[in-house]
C-alpha cells in the first residue's frame, strides 16, 4: 500500500511540473503569449488598431478605479515614467518584444496586442482594494426608476455623477452603502433641478466621447482625453456650452456628497442609539459615528452596538416602538401618508435587526405605491406637493413643516385636493398662528389703525398757527372723540413712539375695542401693566421661562379683572405637565453629578483663600494629596439633611464666597489715575477663554483698571486655573447663585437674570466699585479686545460728556449706523439712535433709571428689554460708541495672535503716551434732534417681537 502512495505522489508530481512549463513556457520565449483583447475588458480599451502610449494608461485607470483618479497627475506622472522606464529595458534585452519603441512615436502606435499587455501590466500595478471598491461603488443602483431612466438618457450628468461615485470610492471611508446612499439623493435632486429649468438635454452614451487618436505629442497621461478626434472634442464642446462647465459641476457635487455623507452617518448613528438604547445610549454615539466615519458599515455597527452594550441595548418591545416613530417618519417623507399596521410592524422589525433609515426610504421609492402616486403623470408631482406645501410653511407660519404636516397636505395636493390657496387659508386658522405670525400681524393692524385715528385727530385739532381760532363744536368734538390728546407726553399735538406702545398695549392686554378708540379711558392699562407683571414673575419663579403669547392672552385679563388670583395662578403653575419634567430633569444623577462637583471646587476655593465654611463644614470631607493640596469631598451621606440638598449647599458657598472672596491677581491699587472696571459676563464654561485673558493682558493701561471682575454661572477647574493665574489686574471672581430648586431656566431668563445681578453687584455691592462715579463696562460672553479698548473708552466718555449729554451708554461693540469712507475712520465717535451692543459702559445713574422699572420682569432678553425701555423713554435712545468695534466675539478669529496684529493700526493714535489724547478724535454730527422718536416703521413689543407699522 506504501509503495502505490509513493507512486501517486510521484506522478502527481511530474504531471504538475509539466503543467507549470506549458504555463512558463511562452514567457520563457520572449513573452510572445497570445491576449485576448475581443472577449475582456482589455476590449474597451483596445477597441482599434494604433493607440498612444499616454492613452493607454489614462483609459486603463479610469476603466479600473473610475475618472476621479485622473485627478492625481503625480501617481500617473510616476506609472508613466515607470512604464516607459520598463519599455525601454525590454527593447534592449529582447528582440520581436510587442513593448518595442517605434522609431517615430509621432506617427507609429502600438498595436492591439501591444494595447493588451501593457493594460495587463497596469493592471497588476492597481491596489486590489480600490479596485473592489470602486467596483461596489460603481454598482449602485438609482432607486427612483424615472430619475434612473432620466441619467442613462444624459451622457453628462451620467458622467459627472460616475466622477463622483470615483471620488468618494478613492478619497473618503465612508461604507459603500453609505456612498451610494448619497449618489442617488445627488442624481434625485439633479432631476428636480432639470425639470423645474425645463432643459433638454441630448441623449448619448457617457462613453462616445472617448476615442483614440490624435497626435501623440500633445497627449499625457494627466489629460489623456485630448487623445481623441476632433468629433469627439466637438462633441465635448457641445455638451459643455450646454450643460455648464464639468469642472465647475464636479467640484459643487464633490461638496455636496461630503456634507450628504457627514449628514448620513450621524443620523444612523443617532438611530441606532435612539433605537436601541433610548436616552442612556445616546450618550455614546460618537463611538458609533467614529466608526461610521471610518468606514464600518452599518451592519457591522450595529452588531457592535449588540456585542459591546449588552447593558444598555435592549431588543424589547421599547426597542420596537421607538423603531416605530422612524418608520412613521420615513412613511410620511415618501408615500405621504402615514405607515399601515402591517408595514409599522414588519419595518420597524427591520430597524431593530440593523435596518437604517436610508434602506426603508429605498424600498418604498422601489414601490408600485410610489410609482403611481409620483411618477404616474399626475398634474402635480409630489416633489411639486412638497415645495408648494414648505412655501406656505414658510410664509404663514414662518417655519419648515413638521412631517405629519407635510404629509398630510402634499398628498392631498398630489390627489388634487387641495390648492396653494386652501393650504394657506387653513394654517391662517391654526392655533399657531393666531398665537405667533398672526398675532403680530394683528398688533400690526391695531397700531396702523390706532395712528390713522391719531392722525385724524391732529387734522381736526391742531389746526395750523394761522387759523389758531376754533370754533366751540370743534373745541367739543376734539374733547369728546379725541380726549387722548390731554395725556399725551411732551406737545400733545405730536406722536412718540412711548404713546403709541402704550395705547397698542391697552387694546391686546386690556381688550379696548378699536372701535371710538380714543373716547375710552385708557387710565386703566396700569392694572394690566401690574398683572401682566405678576404672571411674568410667577412663570420665572414656577417654570423657569418668560409666558409664552397664547398664556398672557388667556391669563393676563384674568388675573387683572380678579377672576384668577396668585395663589390660583401659582397651583396652576405648578401642577402642570411642564413643571414635573423640569423636576425631574433638574434631578437626574447626570445634573446632580455636575452641580456636586461644583460645590467641592468651590469649597477648595474657599478653604485655599482661608475663608471658612461654616455651616456647610459638615457636608464636606478634607484630605490632603501627595502634594500638600487640599481636596475637598462633598459627603451627601452626612446626617446632616442640608447637605443632602445640593442646590441649597452650592448657593450658600457661592454667596459666602461672593461677600468674603479676597482680590486677586495683582495686588497694588494703580498707580495713576484708575481706569473703568470691567465686569465680564460668562453664562457658560468657554474654552476660548484663555484667548481672551490674553487679550486682556495686551490692553494698554489695563494694570490701571479699578477691577476686573469675572462673574461665572458654569464654570469649569480649567476656567478657575486661567482666572486665579492673571498677574497684570486687580481682578475678582463672581459666581452666580443656583436657584435652591435646581430648576433650569431658559437661556434668555438665565443670562438677563444673570446680567441683572451682576449690574447690582458693581453698583451696589463691591467694595472697589460701589463708590464709583464713572462707567463701568460689561462684556457678554467671551471677547478679544484690542489694545486701546481703555483709552478709547475714556475718550468717548469725555465726548459724553461734552457733546452728547443725552447718551446713556457707551457701545463699544457697534459700529455707526452709516459706514464710512474718511481715513479717519478709526478715529471716530459716532451717536446712534436705538442700537445695542453686548459690550456697554453706563453709570450708577443709569443703572438706577433701569432697575426701578421692574427689569427682570420685562418678558424678554435683556439688551431688547432696554431697548424696549428707550422706546418708551425710560432710556435715552441715544448711544455713543467708535466706528470700529474694540470687542469682537473670539469665536470668529483664527488665532488672537492674528487678531492683535490686525490691530496694530490703533497704535497710529499715540497710544505709547502715558495718557491718551482726546483731541485725536472727531465725533459725527447727528443732523437729528435728541429725543425723535425711536422706531418710525415698527415697534418692539416684549413677548411679541418687533410690529411692522408699514
Amino acid at each position: 500500500m506504501q509503495r502505490i502512495l509513493q507512486n501517486l505522489c510521484r506522478a502527481s508530481c511530474h504531471f504538475l511540473i509539466i503543467c507549470i512549463a506549458i504555463v512558463l513556457l511562452p514567457r520563457a520565449r520572449g513573452g510572445q503569449e497570445e491576449v485576448d483583447v475581443k472577449n475582456s475588458w482589455l476590449s474597451t480599451i483596445c477597441n482599434g488598431t494604433q493607440f498612444a502610449f499616454p492613452f493607454i494608461l489614462g483609459k486603463t485607470y479610469e476603466l479600473l478605479l473610475g475618472p476621479a483618479v485622473l485627478e492625481d497627475s503625480n501617481l500617473l506622472l510616476r506609472e508613466e515614467l515607470e512604464l516607459r522606464s520598463t519599455w525601454n529595458m525590454l527593447d534592449a534585452s529582447s528582440k520581436g518584444s510587442p513593448y518595442v519603441t517605434p522609431e517615430d512615436e509621432r506617427r507609429k502606435r502600438l498595436d492591439a496586442k501591444a494595447c493588451g499587455k501593457l493594460a495587463l501590466e497596469i493592471n497588476s500595478r492597481v491596489d486590489v482594494r480600490q479596485k473592489v471598491r470602486w467596483q461596489k461603488v460603481s454598482d449602485c443602483k438609482i432607486c427612483r426608476s424615472d430619475v434612473e431612466e432620466w441619467i442613462q438618457k444624459n451622457a453628462r450628468e451620467a458622467q459627472i455623477l460616475r466622477h463622483l461615485a470615483s471620488y468618494a470610492a478613492l478619497h473618503t471611508s465612508y461604507s459603500v452603502d453609505l456612498i451610494c446612499f448619497s449618489l442617488d439623493e445627488i442624481a434625485h435632486r439633479k432631476f428636480v433641478m432639470n425639470r423645474e429649468a425645463n432643459l433638454s438635454l441630448t441623449a448619448g452614451n457617457m462613453h462616445e466621447s472617448v476615442h483614440p487618436g490624435g497626435e501623440s505629442s500633445t497627449c499625457s497621461a494627466n489629460a489623456w482625453q485630448l487623445c481623441m478626434e476632433s468629433s469627439g472634442q466637438e462633441r465635448m464642446q457641445q455638451q459643455e456650452t450646454k450643460g455648464g462647465n464639468y469642472q465647475d459641476d464636479v467640484y459643487l457635487g464633490k461638496k455636496t456628497l461630503l456634507s450628504d455623507l457627514s449628514i448620513y452617518y450621524k443620523k444612523v448613528a443617532h438611530q441606532f442609539a435612539k433605537i436601541m438604547g433610548g436616552d442612556a445610549l445616546t450618550e455614546h454615539r460618537h463611538v458609533l459615528e467614529e466608526m461610521l466615519e471610518h468606514g464600518e458599515s452599518p451592519k457591522v455597527v450595529h452588531t457592535f452596538l449588540l456585542q459591546n452594550f449588552p447593558g444598555l441595548v435592549n431588543n424589547t418591545a421599547q426597542a420596537r416602538e421607538r423603531a416605530m416613530q422612524y418608520v412613521q417618519e420615513v412613511f410620511q417623507k415618501v408615500l405621504l401618508r402615514d405607515a399601515d399596521p402591517d408595514a409599522l410592524e414588519v419595518y420597524s422589525e427591520l430597524l431593530v435587526q440593523g435596518a437604517h433609515e436610508r434602506e426603508l426610504e429605498f424600498i418604498l421609492k422601489r414601490s408600485e405605491e410610489f410609482r403611481l402616486l409620483c411618477m404616474a403623470g399626475n398634474a402635480v408631482t409630489c416633489d411639486e406637493a412638497i415645495q408648494t406645501v414648505a412655501f406656505q410653511y414658510h410664509n404663514v407660519l414662518e417655519r419648515p413643516p413638521d412631517p405629519k404636516g407635510l404629509s398630510r397636505y402634499a398628498r392631498e395636493v398630489v390627489m388634487g385636493y387641495l390648492t396653494a390657496d386652501s393650504i394657506r387659508s387653513d394654517l391662517e386658522n391654526s392655533p399657531e398662528f393666531q398665537a405667533g405670525p398672526g398675532m403680530l400681524r394683528r398688533v400690526s393692524m391695531i397700531a396702523r389703525n390706532i395712528s390713522e385715528q391719531h392722525e385724524h385727530c391732529l387734522k381736526t385739532c391742531c389746526p395750523p398757527s394761522s387759523s389758531s381760532s376754533a370754533s366751540t363744536s370743534l373745541r367739543k368734538s376734539c374733547s369728546k372723540k379725541c380726549r387722548h390728546l390731554k395725556g399725551l407726553s411732551g406737545d400733545s399735538c405730536s406722536l412718540q413712539s412711548k404713546d403709541l406702545i402704550i395705547w397698542v398695549e391697552s387694546v391686546l392686554w386690556g381688550k379696548h375695542p378699536l372701535v371710538d378708540f380714543f373716547r375710552t379711558n385708557l387710565g386703566s392699562l396700569k392694572k394690566y401693566r401690574i398683572s401682566t407683571s405678576l404672571v411674568v414673575e410667577k412663570f420665572i419663579e414656577v417654570l423657569g421661562r418668560y409666558p409664552d403669547t397664547p398664556a398672557m392672552l388667556n391669563l393676563i385679563p384674568k388675573v387683572a379683572s380678579g377672576e384668577m388670583n396668585i395663589t390660583h395662578l401659582v397651583k396652576t403653575l405648578e401642577s402642570s405637565e411642564e413643571r414635573t419634567q423640569k423636576w425631574l430633569v433638574s434631578r437626574q444623577p447626570k445634573r446632580l453629578g455636575e452641580l456636586i462637583n461644583k460645590a467641592e471646587m468651590l469649597a477648595e476655593l474657599l478653604l485655599e483663600n482661608g475663608i471658612e465654611l461654616g455651616d456647610m463644614s459638615p457636608c464636606f470631607i478634607t484630605s490632603e494629596d501627595e502634594t500638600e493640596d487640599k481636596k475637598v469631598t462633598m459627603n451627601v451621606a452626612s446626617t446632616k439633611t442640608f447637605c443632602r440638598k445640593v442646590g441649597e449647599v452650592l448657593e450658600s458657598l457661592q454667596t459666602t464666597w461672593n461677600s468674603k472672596s479676597p482680590v486677586l491677581g495683582k495686588k497694588t491699587a494703580p498707580e495713576s489715575e484708575p481706569l473703568s472696571p470691567i465686569a465680564i459676563l460668562l453664562q457658560e464654561d468657554d474654552k476660548e477663554l484663555w484667548k481672551m485673558v490674553e487679550s486682556l493682558s495686551n490692553v494698554a493701561g489695563i494694570q490701571n483698571s479699578m477691577l476686573v471682575v469675572f462673574s461665572l454661572a458654569n464654570f469649569s477647574r480649567d476656567s478657575l486655573n486661567k482666572i486665579k493665574g492673571i498677574d497684570f489686574a486687580r481682578t475678582r471672581i463672581l459666581f452666580l447663585p443656583t436657584r435652591p430648586d435646581l430648576i433650569q431656566l431658559d437661556a434668555s431668563v438665565a443670562e438677563k437674570l444673570h446680567w441683572s445681578w451682576l449690574q447690582e453687584m458693581m453698583f451696589r455691592n463691591i467694595e472697589e466699585t460701589k463708590s464709583w462715579t464713572g462707567d463701568v463696562v460689561t462684556i457678554f460672553g467671551v471677547k478679544a479686545l484690542t489694545s486701546d479698548f481703555l483709552r478709547i473708552l475714556e475718550a468717548a466718555r469725555a465726548f459724553q460728556m461734552n457733546f452728547c449729554p443725552l447718551c446713556w451708554s457707551i457701545a463699544m461693540d457697534s459700529t455707526c449706523e452709516e459706514s464710512q469712507s474718511s481715513d479717519e475712520e478709526d478715529n471716530l465717535i459716532c451717536v446712534n439712535k436705538g442700537k445695542l451692543g453686548r459690550t456697554i459702559a453706563f453709570n450708577s445713574s443709569m443703572y438706577d433709571s433701569i432697575s426701578k422699572e421692574k427689569f427682570e420682569l420685562i418678558p424678554t432678553s435683556w439688551n431688547f428689554s432696554l431697548y424696549y425701555l428707550m422706546q418708551t423713554d425710560k432710556l435715552s435712545s441715544l448711544s455713543i460708541g467708535p466706528a470700529v468695534p474694540r470687542a469682537h466675539d473670539i469665536s470668529c478669529l483664527k488665532g488672537i495672535q492674528d487678531y492683535l496684529e490686525l490691530h496694530l493700526q490703533y497704535f497710529k493714535l499715540g497710544f505709547h503716551k502715558s495718557r491718551f489724547d482726546a483731541n485725536a478724535l472727531w465725533m459725527e454730527e447727528t443732523k437729528e434732534e435728541p429725543g425723535q422718536q425711536l422706531a418710525k416703521n415698527s415697534l418692539f413689543l416684549p413677548g411679541l417681537g418687533f410690529v411692522s407699522l408699514t
